[in-house]
């Protein structure tokens, strides 16, 4: 910034930045690396190297220019940021243990936890739970819902829960049915502890109305009499796959009001340089879309696998996060499977993430 007697030069093109980062506009075009799953991830993102990816330079700028109104207008009122609720959404992926690929591959799995992670206990739940009898089994690893949204009640807070409608029609996908006894008794339980139900698009959702259409009337239909109450007109793309223009037009076609897929698959922070909710746009068509957009800033496979954090380096990039967001305003958003959450070291590093980031 420059300043020559009362005025101020901003180096900087602010708007300009804004609409880059909100509309996504570099994962356009034919030069967007995509990985296998046609996803853009963070390792490709022209921020990259420099680390500005784990700042929220959209609500940054916002905050500095809103400062420089108020130097040349000392009179002129300028709202402080706030900061609002954490977020916590859990995608119901793989909502038990028997619903985990191939028969072959549970049995593998089970007899992997004593010959890996030199857990007997979990491999013996892993093994009781695969005698279904069409509900959830206490002694199911993946059956964790009650502690999720225990520790949102801790927070204060209310959990959302995506549920697929459809088969992911990948081979690692899960291809429970939303209109099974024990699901509509789960979101039952779900809206009666005051949380929240929504979809979870499917693999091949993210670019299709007419599915999503499908899908979103389908979790309508089961949740009337289980929980129509909790139901949120949101959505959550599986695998978070998501392309721009294509995506949002899609949701907003489908008459969803909520989009929480804006964030990386590969690492931690602000895919859309903010953590506050905007409006979608159509960058293609140039008009806004009747579709809100609340970004994602941490998932635990892409802290867990990807960048493969031990539990302190996990709990310090959370806390990191959190205090960017509570300083700039937004809401951090958190992604937490229930799957995530099958033995006593994971629960508590989950504990230790959401004290730390609320």
């Amino acid at each position: 910034m420059i300043r020559t007697d009362q005025r101020y030069d901003v180096q900087v093109d602010v708007l300009g930045t804004i609409v880059f980062m909100l509309t996504r506009h570099e994962e356009r075009g034919p030069g967007a690396v995509l990985d296998e799953r046609g996803r853009f991830l963070a390792s490709a993102s022209i921020f990259s190297s420099s680390g500005w990816l784990q700042w929220p330079v959209v609500d940054m700028y916002v905050h500095v220019f809103a400062r420089l109104l108020r130097l040349a207008w000392p009179r002129l009122p300028v709202r402080e940021p706030s900061a609002d609720p954490l977020v916590l959404g859990h995608d119901v992926d793989h909502p038990a243990w028997p619903f985990y690929r191939t028969p072959t591959a549970r049995l593998r799995a089970a007899v992997g936890a004593v010959i890996h992670r030199r857990d007997i206990g979990l491999a013996i739940r892993r093994a009781r739970s695969l005698r279904w009898r069409e509900r959830l089994s206490t002694a199911d690893p993946w059956n964790t819902y009650g502690y999720l949204m225990d520790m949102s009640e801790r927070a204060g807070l209310a959990s959302t829960f995506f549920f697929l409608t459809r088969d992911s029609e990948v081979p690692a996908g899960s291809t429970y049915q939303i209109t099974d006894g024990w699901c509509t008794g789960l979101m039952a339980e779900i809206a009666h502890r005051g949380h929240h139900v929504a979809l979870h698009g499917s693999y091949n959702s993210f670019d299709d109305q007419s599915r999503l259409v499908d899908e979103w009337r389908r979790l309508e239909r089961a949740s009337t009499v289980a929980a129509a109450s909790a139901l949120r007109p949101a959505v959550r793309q599986h695998y978070l796959r998501w392309r721009p223009d294509v995506t949002w037009r899609a949701q907003a076609g489908a008459g969803l009001k909520m989009d929480e897929t804006l964030g990386f698959a590969d690492a931690l922070g602000y895919r859309a340089g903010t953590a506050r909710t905007f409006q979608a746009f159509d960058l293609a068509a140039g008009r806004p879309l009747p579709l809100r957009v609340r970004p994602l800033h941490v998932m635990d496979s892409a802290m867990l696998q990807h960048l493969r954090l031990d539990d302190e380096a996990a709990v310090t990039a959370v806390t990191q996060l959190a205090r960017r967001t509570r300083t700039y305003g937004g809401a951090l958003s958190i992604l937490w499977h229930n799957s995530s959450l099958e033995d006593e070291a994971s629960k508590r590093l989950y504990r230790a993430i959401i004290e730390a980031a609320a």
